[in-house]
């Protein structure tokens, strides 16, 4: 998936520490700031194929956003 966003069912993100039960499937959003990356956003589902490219061109422009405004803050 381009951008660095990520589709994967839950079972990969037990490694992690990300412990939701009920959740089916999860989306991370990276987070970078003057182009290294910083964290993610981590948005998780109980419906098997919850999110669309919808749904990830909105996560895109919030994570963005984000990123910008942790750009300004370290500045």
């Amino acid at each position: 998936m381009p951008g660095g966003f990520v589709r994967r069912r839950l079972r990969v993100w037990r490694h992690l520490g990300v412990e939701h039960q009920r959740a089916v499937e999860c989306l991370t959003c990276p987070l970078y700031a003057m182009g290294n990356p910083l964290r993610f956003l981590f948005f998780s589902s109980q419906q098997k194929e919850a999110f669309t490219d919808v749904h990830v061109q909105f996560f895109r422009q919030i994570a963005g956003r984000f990123s910008h405004a942790i750009e300004k803050f370290r500045l």
